[in-house]
């Protein structure tokens, strides 16, 4: 372990202790804020601000509406202590300090000292959870700050129902949970000098339904200038799971509740907004439970973004496919980071209900029974309007018949290539074609696992790096239990080492552009070409070339030639379907 390493595991591990911080009283131009300064030993180590307003709270007439701001407050604001995380289904890692409606709030994490006379580079995280549960204040920014010399900002956003809520015939476009993003990132443009932070230095960087999140926001042209650089990890904007049902789910809701959909459309935002809190949440439960045995679980998300006409008049597909339209230019001005754990695919390791309810066990296996006459089917239903010839073409790439246990990982292997590995191939292929020399875009595959993941642990037959474990390397290594209190992992000087890096290949990155640095391995820009890529791994960081290609060739040609050619009258497009991407302008 280096000594760069040492001084950061240092400051974990002292100042976690509580007689190791004292709080501050620093004055902004919105009013007074008490922080918490963390020390090491007698050295200043990172300044916190929490649960701080941006956005006036989103109840009453603004349930279901864009946000307002938050303004100033008057005398000086408590900053030490989380704020409450936004409506949710109750996870203990989430909303332990509570949850309410009144959530829209951000945490600042300050390295050292405010006072600075050089403005420092700003890192805004916008958390994952398929746009149903997270909370900003559950990710620390302290170490990422640190390692970088940076100010990290984790924020809250509307979730489920409250922040996706959307109606056919109804004024209610949905989308809130973004708009209450984009008036965080706004304040973060506003305020950060007041923090020692450079408004014209900001990097947008998400992860799952973040990453779809922020992949989305670098899509809207009018608002050109608030940040410069993205970080995309596990989640683009093309995913099919970034853009959903969320009208049906809507409509479901809605009906769960008593506002029926027979009455006028303006009555039944009324109804909602007239409705407890409680009695909402208690009705997405009840949804969640119907949903709980269904293969449909995590092919599809249920409250998402959708094309409303105003944040987004085009899906991010078809914006990919116009290279002369203000999105994709705008897309291109923006400097990109794009990334994927190799076994994305973990996440459907959640469903084990699913195949419980049809007999199966999924420690042992998943079979290919399953995989082909149920999972396949629901993906290609939900996703290639019922094409018997994709799920046909799906089941011979991916089913395995010799081995039960090469098969499974195949299962998960499909997951990961069409919900994110092929998304970000694509993306990565929009963003570099007939590229200027001003933005840059680079490639990472992390391949390094670790025996926890998702606050569960995986099942014997299971190999590689799961959903979120980039995660757990650039916030949580030093203390895994943070994901899942049940975990006696401790962190290998492997692990620590393979952190320092991933975090300062990010905060580098957030300051030029560029990760690189003189003390880390090179990392090539990604191009049409060569589609380098950084292997990121504690044991064997390398430089490789067209991650799976065979498989993305399968994607990005094979898939959308069968489609087509199954369609014996007009394609069906669908805003979820990324396949139709810069190879093919079908659909347009």
């Amino acid at each position: 372990m280096n000594i760069f390493q040492a001084i950061i595991v240092c400051v974990f591990l002292s100042c976690s202790k509580g007689q190791y911080s004292r709080t501050i009283i620093h004055q902004t131009k919105l009013g007074g804020v008490t922080g918490l300064e963390i020390l090491c030993g007698t050295q200043a180590g990172i300044l916190k601000f929490l649960n701080i307003p941006f956005a006036a709270p989103p109840t009453g007439d603004l349930r279901f509406a864009k946000p307002k701001p938050y303004g100033a407050w008057s005398g000086t604001r408590n900053g030490t202590t989380p704020g409450p995380a936004c409506v949710q289904l109750p996870d203990s890692r989430y909303t332990a300090g509570g949850m309410s409606e009144d959530c829209l709030n951000l945490n600042i994490y300050v390295p050292y000292t405010v006072a600075s006379e050089h403005k420092r580079a700003v890192m805004v995280w916008i958390h994952g959870g398929g746009y149903i549960f997270g909370s900003g204040s559950f990710y620390d920014g302290s170490m990422l700050a640190l390692s970088g010399n940076i100010i990290v900002v984790t924020l809250n956003y509307r979730l489920g129902i409250f922040g996706f809520y959307s109606l056919e015939g109804t004024s209610r476009k949905g989308n809130y949970g973004l708009w209450d993003q984009l008036l965080a990132i706004q304040w973060v443009k506003d305020n950060i000098d007041d923090y020692g932070g450079n408004p014209e230095m900001i990097t947008l960087f998400g992860e799952s339904a973040g990453g779809f999140s922020v992949g989305l926001l670098s899509l809207i042209p009018r608002y050109k200038g608030l940040f410069q650089r993205i970080i995309l990890q596990s989640g683009t904007a093309n995913s099919p799971l970034a853009l959903g049902s969320t009208k049906i789910s809507s409509k479901i809701i809605s009906n769960k509740v008593g506002c029926k959909m027979e009455e006028k459309p303006d009555y039944i935002v009324d109804c909602m907004r007239s409705l407890p809190t409680d009695v909402l949440l208690q009705a997405i439960l009840d949804f969640a439970n119907d949903r709980r045995n269904s293969t449909h679980r995590l092919i599809t998300n249920v409250f998402t973004p959708v094309v409303d006409n105003d944040l987004f008049k085009l899906s991010p597909n078809k914006i990919f496919q116009n290279s002369s339209s203000e999105e994709y230019v705008y897309f291109k001005s923006i400097d990109l980071m794009v990334g994927n754990c190799d076994m994305e695919g973990s996440l459907y390791l959640e469903t084990s209900e699913v195949l419980t309810a049809y007999g199966l066990n999924i420690t042992e296996a998943i079979p290919k029974a399953f995989f082909c006459n149920k999972l396949i089917p629901t993906a290609v239903t939900d996703h290639f309007n019922h094409s018997h010839k994709v799920s046909e073409a799906m089941c011979r790439e991916y089913g395995k018949d010799d081995n039960i246990t090469d098969g499974s990982v195949s299962v998960l292997l499909w997951y990961s290539d069409l919900f994110f590995i092929a998304p970000s191939v694509s993306t990565l292929l929009a963003h570099s074609t007939r590229n200027t020399k001003h933005t840059k875009q680079f490639q990472y595959i992390l391949k390094e696992g670790l025996p926890i993941f998702l606050g569960s642990h995986p099942p014997p037959w299971f190999k590689g790096s799961a959903h979120t474990t980039d995660v757990i390397f650039l916030f949580f290594i030093e203390d895994v239990s943070v994901v899942d209190v049940n975990s006696k992992y401790k962190a290998s000087d492997n692990d620590l080492k393979l952190s320092a890096i991933m975090r300062k290949y990010w905060t580098n990155f957030a300051k030029s552009g560029n990760p690189n640095s003189d003390t880390l391995p090179y990392w090539p820009i990604y191009n049409k070409t060569t589609q380098a890529y950084l292997t990121l791994s504690g044991s064997d960081m390398s430089i490789e070339n067209k991650y799976r290609d065979r498989e993305m060739d399968f994607w990005l040609n094979a898939i959308p030639q069968v489609f087509s050619n199954s369609q014996q009258t007009q394609l069906v497009c669908r805003n979820s379907l990324f396949l139709w991407s810069i190879y093919n302008f079908c659909c347009l």
